[in-house]
């Protein structure tokens, strides 16, 4: 039972970060790279910036307009699937 339920704990694990992955995806490149980098990589910052030659102002801007766009996918996907 035990072994099941880690299994199934992994499996859902594993499909939140595809649908966050996938969500990225449709970010604009440097945002899609600021965006996994922290929050699927569990890059810092500075090494964020570092790794794609922008300074890490730039780094924290795109990070908040790329967690801004996915609220707002989120919301739209909430909304049209409460017309459902």
């Amino acid at each position: 039972k035990q072994k099941n339920l880690m299994s199934e704990v992994e499996s859902v694990i594993g499909l939140e970060i595809e649908g966050i992955e996938g969500i990225a995806k449709r970010l604009p490149e440097k945002e899609q790279q600021v965006i996994t980098g922290m929050y699927l990589e569990d890059k810092t910052a500075q090494s964020v910036a570092d790794a794609i030659d922008i300074s890490l102002g730039h780094v924290y801007r795109l990070q908040k307009k790329g967690v801004r766009r996915i609220r707002g996918m989120l919301s739209r996907f909430i909304h049209d699937f409460n017309k459902i």
